[in-house]
């Protein structure tokens, strides 16, 4: 009886997916498919080496005439699982906001040469190579197996729901990727907020920055205002923005002294290695999870905690299924969530877990001295956080980082100073190409929003006068909030909302939720499907 009603559980999941797309995998030798050789072509895909029956990543490689080389890096689970996927189906889909992680190209060498963690081989010892395309025209297909496979991998990355919020592309020359999210997690106009995000300077020797502003969510954006910080230093400087939009020049960093999280000590090498992160995936009694990390007191002046973030999906797919228990009241909530105050709100948000909440020990408490709104999935975002002078009279500074279970990752942190010079920034206006009403939209925090609701074209963003003689580091500062159009249908389950109302509850619901995935992958083993998906290509 257990095994079909978890077989159930898992066909009625198939219908979270949609609004998705077909790919299938193409094959064959190199020249007849002339598949990577470009290396304009490489840096559209991640690269993945097969000698024999092993195969790994390749990261941070360059091409030199016939000639590639890089670092060798372990397969995420995730990227595994499409490509398992792409061998064992002739044709798939995938759901929208996660089309970055089937852009795989695949390179099969008899051998490598390397020297440590690097290898080197010549593109003429390429025998085969494969490619994920997208399969236009194709309608249907099962999701069953591929769902599966999902709980097999054990991961916190689940392809129910992109992150809402504006959707920040840049073009590096070759194309466009998702750079960065705006104001995530600001789902009403109480909510709106500054953001502040780091994005890549893409061409240094240019004085323009072109990006694009894309709506892919089942939602309606307002813009209250967009500017291109850049901020001019010496060179090898690092800038960091704190959330309230100060600029800091970090110096004499340190790391924690020692690690723990609810389970116990953790290695350092579980933050500071580039591969690695730690997901709160701990839990303590009171349904939150939490990192613990203690430094030494090196006589510390002008101190911020300096964090790198970001929210994995999986916190998304929680969300998700928990606005499907609102059914047909669900936007009935959304309305009466915009009356609450700024604090209610925020309060909520905390009860939750879905903010990280940053404290510090002092006098035998914990005192909060941040909440850190969400920053979005697109990429690791480095934060400073200001320690009050007050707490650095203590022989040990001992941080908590407390979250909901696997709503935040976190791969680097450190205590370090804020060089006390003054920064030289600039703010410089955007421009909406061939809209001056968008774009006088976007130049003053007031009551002019630029509005862009579902399905429609990007906004196209032109930044210039970047001075290109300084060094420089740029931020994108915006201001606005968003209202979901998403709607549901049946009747409320009111038992289980209200359980979720309250302190950790929503930190046990994704833990629930994580477990039942994990029964999912127990019965699919038990089922046998699991080798029949995972099947290697001989």
């Amino acid at each position: 009886m257990k095994k079909v009603k978890l077989i159930s559980w898992l066909l009625i999941s198939v219908m979270l997916f949609n609004s998705c797309s077909f790919y299938r995998l193409r094959q064959g030798s190199p020249k007849k498919y002339h598949v990577g050789l470009e290396e304009s072509e490489m840096k559209k895909n991640r690269i993945f080496i097969h000698v024999g029956d092993a195969y790994f990543e390749l990261v941070n490689w360059k091409k030199v005439d016939n000639t590639i080389s890089g670092v060798i890096s372990s397969v995420p689970p995730e990227i595994n699982l499409y490509y398992q996927t792409a061998l064992a189906k002739k044709n798939f889909r995938i759901s929208k906001g996660d089309h970055f992680k089937i852009l795989q190209l695949h390179l099969f060498l008899p051998e490598i040469t390397h020297s440590g963690s690097e290898i080197y081989f010549d593109v003429n010892q390429i025998q085969k190579a494969q490619i994920i395309e997208h399969n236009i025209g194709l309608t249907t297909f099962s999701w069953v197996v591929s769902s599966a496979a999902i709980a097999t991998a054990s991961i916190g990355i689940f392809l129910a729901v992109a992150c809402s919020c504006p959707h920040v592309y840049l073009n590096d020359g070759e194309q466009w990727y998702f750079s960065n999210s705006m104001f995530t997690g600001a789902m009403n106009p109480t909510l709106e907020r500054f953001d502040y995000k780091k994005i890549k300077d893409v061409n240094k020797s240019s004085s323009e920055l072109n990006l694009e502003i894309r709506n892919e969510e089942r939602e309606i954006q307002y813009t209250n205002l967009l500017k291109l910080v850049a901020v001019y230093h010496e060179k090898g400087d690092e800038i960091i923005t704190t959330s309230d939009g100060d600029f800091v020049n970090i110096v004499n960093s340190y790391q924690p002294r020692s690690l723990s999280n609810d389970e116990g000590i953790m290695t350092n090498k579980n933050l500071f290695d580039n591969h690695n992160s730690y997901s709160f995936n701990s839990m303590d009694k009171t349904g939150f999870s939490n990192l613990q990390a203690s430094f030494e007191n090196k006589n510390l002046k002008n101190a911020h905690l300096v964090l790198e973030l970001k929210n994995p999906k999986w916190g998304g797919f929680v969300y998700h299924e928990f606005t499907k228990l609102f059914g047909d009241y669900f936007q009935t909530w959304v309305h009466s969530n915009a009356k609450k105050t700024k604090r209610q709100l925020q309060k909520n948000m905390e009860k939750a877990g879905i903010t990280l909440k940053v404290e510090i020990f002092n006098k035998r408490k914990w005192k909060t001295i941040e909440q850190i709104n969400l920053v979005g999935e697109a990429k690791f975002e480095k934060i400073a956080i200001k320690i009050p002078d007050n707490y650095l009279k203590n022989k040990d500074i001992t941080i908590r980082l407390r979250s909901g279970f696997q709503f935040w990752e976190v791969n680097y942190l450190a205590i370090a100073e804020k060089e006390n010079t003054n920064i030289v920034f600039e703010e410089l206006d955007a421009k909406v190409l061939g809209d001056a009403t968008k774009s006088e939209a976007l130049v003053t925090n007031d009551s002019n929003y630029l509005i862009h609701k579902e399905g429609e074209t990007p906004i196209k963003v032109n930044f210039s006068g970047l001075k290109t003689n300084l060094e420089r580091t740029l931020f994108l500062k915006s201001k606005g909030y968003y209202k979901t159009t998403q709607n549901f249908e049946g009747k409320p389950n009111w038992n289980m909302l209200f359980s979720i109302n309250k302190n950790g509850g929503f930190s046990y619901f994704s833990k629930a939720k994580f477990e039942q995935w994990n029964q999912m992958a127990s019965l699919v083993s038990d089922l046998g499907l699991t080798e029949k998906l995972l099947q290697t290509n001989k």
